[in-house]
């Protein structure tokens, strides 16, 4: 399965909405990217805190202080 990017996400859900325009980044300066702008951060923590998702985490090699 192919990753989806931001764009991606943003334009099904856009799709979902009823619109029938699509953005071409979330920064193309039209209404609905401005509109994408204002919620996708948000509910993409929000989701993203709903769960113990495995691909969230993030995992550093730490060094031993003495």
């Amino acid at each position: 399965m192919a990753a989806l990017t931001d764009t991606d996400i943003a334009n099904q859900a856009l799709q979902m909405v009823g619109t029938r325009f699509q953005i071409t980044s979330l920064t193309d300066g039209s209404k609905e990217a401005l509109n994408v702008n204002l919620i996708y951060n948000r509910i993409r923590d929000q989701v993203m805190a709903m769960a113990p998702w495995n691909f969230t985490r993030r995992t550093e090699l730490l060094s031993l202080l003495k």
